[in-house]
């Protein structure tokens, strides 16, 4: 039986007949999708405009791009150097029951990756820095050490195949489980929501002892908020490298108080909507439009050639997003902020005089506060005002 090459042995790809392998060097540039062989390989430098997918194992080196979706059981990306690798598409494991056959996708190296698209995968691991404009769904395990950036949902387990997650140094929208969540130091959350059924959120400290989040001392999330947002001391305050490094402690945060449990639906969560800060109303509004932003960045034009992406090299791009999303939110912050403070300045006074009681104004953010309050219940500050 003769063996039928499947793809055109040029300088630029190789093909291996007998492993079925194809092989995309480093000046390949092509827009005809590298489907239906066991491996597929892109080298250092290679970009290729459609779909990927391979039967066995998927490699994609540093300085890659790849417009289009990537599938196969095990997809590995390695980042090295300045240059970073970009997949705008989906990322796809096919998923197994069986663990020793469950799907795997690892991103491991010193350089940087962007990923514009969701992933799904049985197992997805981390250790590098990586920035996802998309929502992760890992159905059996996840671990990220990062620096990572998340700006989408992330979702572990499922109803009747319980996950486990790992996460540190890393910021991410929201997160979901079905199973057990362990939280490490460096871990940000844009809205402040960790919901895990069937399970537990537990807190692992930098000696690496885990406790459950509520009875740790040193556990907190930080909550990427308003100070956050225009804080002018770091470029990029989604993935804040004075936090990381320990350095910073001007944020809101999430502490173990801000943890319970729900016994009768057997679920944990890990949220501050008790609070009932107006504050706190203008971060969740801000964060949902920061979820809405996000999307509209996808589906971007690439000139291979040039190697831009949406006019901007390449090597750029990974940086313009996440400074094209800051702006964006920022732009919609101050309205936001503005309208929370009129609606609840509105209630209150309308309160304050129906009920005939006596009130004083923030002398700050003007809004209304009962005669004998210390702080303002909107901004903080100490009162002073006269009655009105």
């Amino acid at each position: 039986m003769s063996i039928v090459r499947r793809f055109p042995q040029t300088d630029k790809l190789s093909y291996d007949p007998v492993s079925d392998t194809a092989i995309l060097l480093g000046d390949f540039i092509g827009a005809t999708p590298v489907v239906g062989v066991r491996k597929a390989e892109l080298s250092s430098g290679a970009i290729l405009l459609n779909e990927l997918q391979a039967f066995e194992e998927v490699v994609i080196n540093g300085n890659c791009i790849v417009k289009g979706g990537v599938s196969s059981p095990r997809i590995t990306i390695v980042t090295s150097g300045a240059t970073p690798t970009i997949i705008l598409g989906d990322i796809y494991g096919p998923s197994s029951e069986k663990r020793e056959a469950a799907s795997l996708l690892k991103v491991q190296g010193d350089g940087e990756a962007l990923i514009q698209g969701t992933i799904i995968s049985d197992r997805i691991e981390f250790s590098g820095r990586v920035t996802v404009v998309g929502d992760i769904f890992a159905l059996q395990e996840l671990k990220i050490e990062g620096p990572a950036l998340v700006m989408g949902r992330i979702m572990v387990g499922s109803e009747g195949s319980p996950g486990r997650a790992y996460i540190s140094r890393s910021t991410i929208y929201q997160l979901f489980a079905t199973g057990e969540v362990v939280l490490g130091e460096g871990v940000t959350l844009i809205s402040p929501v960790a919901v895990v059924k069937g399970g537990r959120i537990l807190w692992r400290d930098s000696s690496g002892s885990e406790k459950l989040f509520s009875e740790a001392e040193t556990s907190s999330v930080r909550v990427f908020s308003f100070p956050c947002l225009f804080c002018p001391k770091v470029r990029n305050p989604l993935l804040c490298e004075k936090y990381l490094d320990g350095e910073c402690d001007a944020f809101e945060s999430l502490r173990s108080y801000d943890y319970s449990s729900v016994k009768e639906k057997n679920m944990s969560v890990l949220s501050w909507m008790w609070r009932a800060s107006p504050s706190i109303v203008a971060q969740n509004l801000l964060a949902k439009r920061m979820f809405t932003i996000t999307r509209s960045l996808y589906n971007p034009r690439v000139d291979a050639g040039s190697r831009k992406i949406n006019e901007i090299p390449h090597t750029e791009y990974p940086s313009y997003i996440i400074q094209e999303a800051l702006t964006r939110f920022r732009e919609a912050a101050g309205t936001y902020s503005e309208v929370v403070k009129k609606t609840l300045s509105d209630l209150l006074e309308d309160y304050y005089k129906k009920n005939y009681k006596e009130y004083i104004r923030c002398p700050k953010c003007g809004v209304p506060n009962p005669v004998d309050a210390k702080i303002c219940i909107y901004c903080g500050e100490a009162l002073g005002g006269k009655t009105a």
